[in-house]
């Protein structure tokens, strides 16, 4: 049976508690999307001058939250140092895959 992603990155003794990682997780994939969401759907109603400028800051905070909890746990769950490097692959003809 495998484990997941989180399993692996848990059992370790982390310097992140685990409400904190869980907290920080749901502000990114739950929260602050949903805000942007609805700012967009409602903020020229409500007044808010330009509310796509801040729907785009919101959705570049949520994804940069998801990407630091990810690679860094996902680092943190092979054992390696959280700083190195990421490797991204390429396919023969430069793309990404």
């Amino acid at each position: 049976m495998g484990t997941s992603l989180r399993t692996n990155c848990l059992k370790h003794s982390m310097k992140l508690n685990n409400k904190a990682y869980d907290i920080l997780k749901w502000l990114g994939l739950v929260c602050l999307p949903a805000i942007a969401w609805f700012i967009g759907e409602v903020g020229a109603e409500i007044g808010i001058a330009d509310p796509q400028k801040i729907v785009h800051i919101i959705n570049a905070v949520a994804a940069l939250l998801g990407m630091l909890l990810g690679v860094s746990c996902y680092n943190y769950g092979k054992g390696g140092d959280p700083m190195e490097k990421v490797v991204v692959d390429e396919d023969e003809d430069g793309g990404r895959g």
